[in-house]
């Protein structure tokens, strides 16, 4: 973004140099990338007053010109330009002046005397190109007939001088003139509009030109010159309508759930998608609401009446549609990033004035304004202390509130704490710490002692989540296990194969059709990186992530109904080991992710129950040329348990020997071992060390429908020696309630 120096100038009283001002702005934040000094190679570059133009006698294509250039005689300039008409006011490069024009050497264009088709030229009438004003060469640049030859106010202290708004103070209604009605709210925040009646639409004035071109911006008409010169200094994009061709008088602001075509400004037809925002008279639409006018209401030479939009789009829905497009201007610039909804007003009445000055029309007396939802002022409280805390160095508190005062916070100082209420120009401001950073940027950082000792406060411990998370990540890199992270978005088609349709949720704005769903597990993405492995030829992975899912959980709307949790991922793939000769080859299997897992679970320690299924393992594999195989971890439930344990208690080393007993029972092979298991581990007491089935039989001698479980059971007990007479007692226990719940039999063979 370009900033005139004398404009800003127009609103400050300032006695700095603009490479002052430069890095003013620059200590403050703004940094400045370059000074451009327009019109510094302009010596010998006047005004001249065309007097007379009469055909050259060797050339179709070029006029001979008298000119009066103030010099006292009058000078003859062979001139090639189509629009020169005796009587302009034209810029005259006089003989020896230094033109910004590049030759094929690197150097600059100076105008010498000389003879075009034989004919005395002593000078050069220039377009806008040649004076490096603009990119037009159409035509030399005629002058006017009647010409003669915010933060940077807190940096300097001076107050801001905002231009005079006498249409500013109107407070009566236009609806008998037009009708404004705003038909999405969450799309169009305000919506302010006014009327000039009488305009004479033509160029604009040169001061308003050169402004214009000072800042990159091409001049097109006084009406038009206007709008664009009042976003640059509101910030505000603003639109001029053709009142005469907006049909039934009616302005409506809404969206359409299908697509619509357009014709923009720029005489192309766009196909613009459903949920745009329009601005739409009686019969159609007539702008892209912050982006661009329609071609059916610009203004043009004849326009004598202009309606006046300054409206606050919402800047998600320009974003969207100016993305859709394919389409940026400089009005979906601003509102992409959030423009002010209290400033619309303000800015509608300077447009107002500004036309009616130039263009000699008559302010129609009011303005409409549709504010359905008013925003208000966010009060933020800074505390000196902590501001001193942070700073290092302590800052008068009238310092303090007169910085604040300028950036317009409304500061009220209550003794132990400010309290400012924030403009909402400023939505970037929300807590004392952007307090701290906009009083430092403006009592400038270099009055900061970089020697003082800042008092920070013991730093806290991390978060339990964090340190947990932590946990989790360095025990998986402990086993090997490599780090992912993964796109939380998935592509239509395949999210369904993970989880129920019902329970997908999609982005309001997805960044395209292949990443629209969040994720309802971390799987896809694991196979997806396992895939892209095995195409450059990895030979096996161990992966893990954590990362976040999400679900819909209910019919709520927005965050009512969904839920967002993290989960720990661990997934093997490919080849565990190389063939050796000692050793064939070895690819992943279930059992290594089963060993994964349970090697967490000791780390966290926790205390777990294997439900055995004598090997009915169930797990899926679709459309893989080689297996992988993953599973997925609760991390709020992990860490819940964790923490219920985490203090850590002294055992001893054992002084006394463990006791070993095995036993096997018959019983029903519809059984399940994990029943068994459990009843057995109840029934053994506090003696009980370790538990384990080692072994699961069916067939002869047993009966079709009997198997065979056999345990291993540990005990120790800390004060004594056990006795085969104190087992047997515990295991006569075990086997009676196993035979009286699942009619088990010990088995002796």
């Amino acid at each position: 973004m370009k900033i005139s120096y004398n404009w800003l100038k127009q609103y400050i009283d300032i006695d700095l140099t603009a490479e002052q001002v430069a890095e003013s702005l620059t200590l403050t934040g703004l940094e400045v990338e370059e000074i451009e000094h327009i019109g510094s190679n302009f010596n010998g570059i006047v005004v001249g007053e065309v007097l007379s133009v009469r055909p050259h006698e060797n050339a179709d294509r070029l006029t001979v010109c008298t000119m009066n250039a103030g010099t006292g005689t009058n000078l003859q300039i062979i001139c090639g330009a189509p629009n020169v008409r005796a009587g302009q006011k034209v810029p005259v490069a006089m003989v020896g002046s230094v033109l910004p024009i590049k030759l094929e050497d690197g150097s600059n264009l100076v105008i010498r005397k000389a003879k075009i088709r034989g004919v005395a030229s002593e000078g050069m009438i220039c377009a806008e190109d040649e004076l490096g004003l603009g990119d037009d060469h159409s035509g030399i640049m005629v002058l006017s007939p009647d010409i003669e030859p915010g933060t940077l106010a807190a940096v300097t202290g001076h107050p801001l001088k905002l231009p005079d708004n006498p249409s500013a103070g109107h407070t009566s209604t236009i609806a008998d003139r037009i009708d404004i009605s705003i038909e999405n709210p969450d799309k169009c925040y305000r919506y302010v509009g006014m009327m000039v009646e009488n305009v004479t639409v033509g160029p604009s004035p040169d001061w308003l030109q050169n402004r214009l071109r000072a800042i990159g911006l091409r001049p097109i008409n006084n009406v038009v010159d206007v709008t664009n010169y009042v976003m640059y200094e509101f910030g505000q994009p603003l639109h001029a309508f053709d009142y005469e061709r907006i049909s039934g008088k009616t302005i409506v602001v809404k969206d359409y759930n299908r697509e619509i075509p357009f014709t923009t400004l720029d005489d192309s037809e766009r196909n613009v998608p459903a949920g745009a925002i329009f601005i739409c008279d009686g019969d159609k639409p007539v702008a892209i609401g912050g982006i661009m006018g329609g071609i059916n209401s610009e203004i043009a030479d004849t326009t004598s009446t202009v309606f006046i939009e300054s409206a606050s789009f919402n800047p998600v829905s320009v974003r969207k549609t100016s993305k859709s497009l394919t389409l940026q201007t400089d009005s979906s610039y601003r509102f992409e990033r959030g423009v002010d909804p209290n400033i619309t007003r303000i800015a509608a009445a300077r447009c107002a004035d500004l036309i009616a000055e130039i263009s000699g029309g008559t302010i129609i007396d009011g303005t409409t304004d549709v504010y359905p939802n008013e925003i208000k002022p966010l009060q933020v409280n800074l505390r000196p202390s902590f501001l001193k805390r942070i700073l290092g160095t302590e800052i008068e508190t009238d310092t303090v509130t007169a910085i604040l005062q300028r950036l317009g916070f409304q500061p009220d100082n209550k003794g132990t704490v400010i309290e400012c209420l924030v403009p909402t120009f400023r939505p970037d401001v929300t807590m004392e710490i952007d307090l701290v950073e906009e009083v430092a940027r403006i009592y400038n950082y270099n009055n900061i002692p970089t020697t003082g000792r800042i008092a920070f406060s013991k730093p806290s411990l991390l978060p339990k989540e964090e340190t947990f998370q932590a946990l989790l990540r360095d025990t998986a890199k402990a086993m090997g296990f490599q780090e992912i992270y993964t796109n939380s978005l998935l592509p239509d088609q395949v999210a369904a194969t993970f989880t129920d349709a019902d329970h997908l949720l999609s982005t309001l704005n997805p960044i395209s059709k292949d990443q629209s769903l969040l994720r309802p597990t971390l799987g896809y993405g694991f196979l997806k990186t396992v895939a892209y492995n095995f195409n450059r030829l990895a030979e096996g992975v161990r992966l893990f992530e954590l990362g976040n899912i999400f679900t819909k959980t209910g019919n709520g709307t927005y965050h009512q109904g969904i839920r967002e949790e993290a989960v720990l991922l661990l997934g093997v793939a490919g080849q565990r080991s190389r063939e050796h000769w000692t050793s064939p080859a070895a690819d992943y299997t279930v059992h290594d992710l089963k060993s994964a897992f349970e090697a967490i679970a000791r780390k966290l320690r926790l205390h777990f129950e294997q439900d055995v299924t004598e090997n009915r393992i169930n797990y899926t594999c679709s459309g893989m040329a080689r297996p992988a195989y993953y599973g997925e971890l609760n991390v709020p439930a992990l860490q819940g348990l964790y923490y219920q344990n985490d203090v850590l208690t002294y055992k001893p080393v054992p002084k006394y020997p463990p006791f070993d007993f095995d036993f096997a029972v018959i019983v029903s092979n519809t059984v399940a071992a994990g029943d068994l298991e459990s009843v057995t581990r109840k029934e053994a007491g506090p003696l009980l060390s370790s538990l384990d089935v080692f072994d699961i039989f069916e067939g002869n001698p047993l009966q079709d429908n009997e198997k065979s479980v056999a345990f291993r059971l540990r005990f120790i007990d800390d004060d004594k020696t056990l006795t085969i007479k104190d087992v047997q007692a515990i295991i006569g226990k075990i086997l009676g309630k196993l035979e009286k719940m699942y009619n088990a039999k010990l088995r002796s063979q």
